[in-house]
């Protein structure tokens, strides 16, 4: 929008934007709400410059404004001095306002929609996800006009592990089924840590490492009601491990390529990609790191099992346990229904638990799977589809000479491959095949999908 259209909108107005000055509508009581955020930089004549922040309700048709010297980074307050309620279309305004209340140069700098997480006469605690971060912000009044402006995105404040342990891998034929281990289901997710503070909302964190501005890679806002959820006194400083995997209505994990799509997406799109599934995502949880601030990673896995049962029977809605099996006919009916793909959860395989000593824990996967890092992409017979990748790594190590995969795409995948192959280069795909040759290539290789955990940036095929 231009100065011109706001010229024919204000004929009644006291300046663009603001029908009348001084009016400063009280903040409506919400939660869980979409409301409209606007920041424009306002190089102004008389005031100089400053920062103008628009919290548009939509349902009252205002948008509530303040102005900032400044933007705070993660961690930092700032005064906000309220200003007069703005029309929501003037968010979007950029130009020059060349007389009167507000002249002076307005540039666009943010425009986009946030979540209300509560609103109150006194105080709005929103989010904001540009891009695929989670931004935290509190705007609180402290006394008549002055208000303080608290960005709580987490920055570097928030302690995560930023790695995952590494397990023995054996052969389904070598499992002993009546040995004492514990038999579990190997959900197949994405990795994610899961931070508990006393009466503080529960935190899902990546645990790849991150160097933004924004702190560790965050997927709390992703799964449903989590920010709404905060954890009990009994369960103050505790970290659990789990795999966040998304659920359709009957029970089903959707694929991990359609995972790795909402995962990497914008909150509010990731949202509509689960809705559009039918789908919703639930964490299944297996390791504790700490418990009321003690390291527990070291205790035997049935004192864990009881942490985590107890974080399970607290937030049910968010927190599950894989399936898992004990005895020699309960693990030869587990072990079966993964084999023969029954198993809504997982069709990958198991993992084995000691349940009286501190050992790692052993995973079996029914078929070779390897990790290959994606050098580019070949074209097929066919106009517009890919043939499919070529590999020049597996499980990170370099390979003699370049190896291609042709088998397991979807056509969409393919035709996608094929327009943005630039996207693809650099990913790690997952593969099954009979063996590695001794040249680092893999016999008879097959397309899985993309790995969750080890790949940033997701393309999205959706149309």
């Amino acid at each position: 929008m231009n100065i011109r259209e706001f010229t024919k909108m204000a004929v009644a107005e006291f300046a663009p934007g603001i029908p009348r000055r001084g009016i400063m509508k009280p903040i409506r009581s919400a939660e869980k709400e979409e409301w409209q955020l606007g920041i424009q930089e306002h190089q102004a004549l008389r005031a100089g410059k400053h920062y103008d922040l628009r919290i548009a309700d939509d349902q009252r048709g205002v948008a509530h404004s303040w102005a900032l010297r400044k933007l705070p980074e993660p961690g930092q307050k700032v005064l906000a001095v309220r200003q007069s309620d703005h029309t929501p279309e003037y968010m979007g305004f950029r130009g020059k306002i060349k007389e009167g209340y507000g002249a002076g140069t307005v540039k666009r700098k943010r425009l986009e929609p946030v979540e209300v997480v509560s609103s109150s006469p006194s105080k709005i605690t929103f989010n904001a996800y540009p891009g695929k971060d989670i931004e935290e912000f509190a705007l609180f009044k402290v006394t008549g006009d002055n208000w303080l402006l608290y960005n709580k995105t987490p920055g570097k404040n928030y302690k995560v592990p930023t790695s995952k342990p590494k397990y023995k891998e054996i052969k389904p034929g070598n499992v002993d089924m009546d040995g004492p281990e514990v038999m579990q289901a190997k959900i197949d997710g994405a990795h994610n840590t899961f931070l508990l503070k006393a009466r503080q909302p529960v935190r899902a964190f990546s645990y790849r490492p991150s160097e933004r501005k924004t702190g560790p890679i965050q997927h709390t806002d992703r799964i449903e009601d989590m920010r709404y959820t905060k954890a009990p006194g009994y369960l103050d400083d505790t970290v659990v491990r789990g795999e966040t995997v998304a659920i359709d209505t009957k029970g089903r994990a959707l694929p991990a390529r359609e995972l790795g799509g909402i995962l990497n997406a914008n909150v509010f799109k990731g949202r509509k990609k689960l809705d559009k599934r039918n789908a919703k995502l639930l964490n299944y949880i297996f390791d504790v790191v700490k418990f009321k601030g003690h390291d527990y990673e070291d205790k035997p896995y049935d004192e864990k099992k009881e942490i985590l049962e107890a974080v399970a029977r607290a937030m049910p809605h968010i927190f599950k346990l894989p399936p898992e099996a004990r005895t020699p006919d309960e693990k030869k009916a587990l072990y079966r229904k993964i084999l023969k793909k029954k198993e809504p959860l997982t069709s990958e395989g198991v993992v084995l638990w000691d349940p009286m000593s501190n050992k790692a824990a052993t995973k079996v996967k029914f078929k070779p799977e390897y990790d290959v890092r994606i050098k580019e992409i070949f074209s097929s017979k066919r106009k517009g589809e890919a043939g499919g990748i070529v590999f020049d790594e597996v499980d990170g190590k370099k390979i003699s000479k370049p190896a291609r995969v042709g088998t397991g795409f979807s056509r969409k995948l393919k035709e996608h491959m094929m327009k943005y192959p630039e996207k693809y280069q650099g990913l790690v795909a997952k593969v099954e095949a009979m063996e590695q040759l001794p040249s680092g290539a893999l016999r008879a290789p097959s397309f899985q999908g993309f790995h969750v955990d080890k790949n940033e940036d997701l393309p999205s095929i959706s149309k």
